[in-house]
């Protein structure tokens, strides 16, 4: 009897479905602002940033399983205001198995950073390109950083 009705329950039952992460799409030479999309996806784990353009700031990502990616043959390009900042243009924060791909890396100064992995583990860079710039890459209190 209890096989039975074990058998019209789990028949019955709609599969488990998880919903996928997003993907965010951000032009920056259209306006829209790569800060913005970094502040959404800290509810969203294992999200994508699809960016496009030339953003210019110091950005920072703090959320697991993100990553970012430039969509265009020439890269997206991330750019710090200043060129003679002392800044890190992109920094990776308390952050696991963040992926950073065609992403250009510009101007993070004398003694800057273009990319920081601060205090995070498993970040993956590929296929980026650093430019003006003290330091390319930087894994500081981090583990099994990769760039390829």
């Amino acid at each position: 009897m209890f096989s039975c009705l074990l058998g019209v329950i789990l028949a019955t039952t709609p599969p488990i479905v998880f919903p996928q992460p997003p993907t965010l799409e951000v032009n920056c030479d259209a306006g829209q602002s790569l800060e913005k999309a970094l502040l959404a996806v800290q509810k969203f784990p294992g999200a994508m940033i699809r960016i496009r353009g030339t953003c210019v700031g110091n950005f920072v990502l703090s959320t697991d399983r993100i990553r970012l990616e430039g969509v265009t043959e020439e890269r997206a390009v991330l750019r710090a205001p200043n060129a003679t900042d002392m800044s890190t243009v992109l920094t990776i924060q308390d952050a696991s198995d963040v992926q950073v791909r065609r992403i250009h890396v510009q101007h993070g100064g004398q003694s800057g950073v273009g990319l920081m992995f601060e205090r995070s583990h498993r970040g993956l860079v590929y296929d980026c390109e650093f430019d003006q710039s003290e330091a390319g890459v930087v894994f500081r209190g981090s583990d099994d950083g990769s760039v390829w």
